[in-house]
């Protein structure tokens, strides 16, 4: 599966009160042409909006949902990281020469 991963600034993306303000001041003060065009802008906003909220993963989910999912993958991943820890002091009886790193205060061996 090749799925391209993008960074994009959400809070950045969502603002859309700087392009409300300025539809806001053409239909006050500018020309037909200056309101029709900060319309297709705000529209287009909004469409670029809307196409992002699509590709976003998890927004089906609660918070409770997320937060259980989370919970989930924090615990495999404390096994998977005293499996290795395990594996490595009992190599380390054999092999004196490979290090045994103890855990961080937030599970990290790094």
């Amino acid at each position: 599966m090749n799925e391209e991963v993008v960074e994009v600034d959400l809070v950045a993306q969502f603002q859309l009160l700087p392009p409300l303000f300025k539809v806001l001041e053409n239909v006050k003060s500018g020309t037909t042409e200056s309101v029709a065009k900060s319309f297709q802008e705000m529209n287009q906003k909004i469409e670029d909006c809307l196409q992002l909220l699509n590709v976003l993963e998890g927004l089906e989910l609660t918070n409770e949902q997320q937060n259980k999912i989370i919970d989930l993958i924090e615990r495999k991943n404390a096994q998977k990281d005293e499996i290795i820890q395990t594996t490595l002091r009992s190599m380390a009886s054999v092999l004196p020469s490979l290090p045994v790193q103890q855990p961080s205060e937030n599970g990290s061996h790094l």
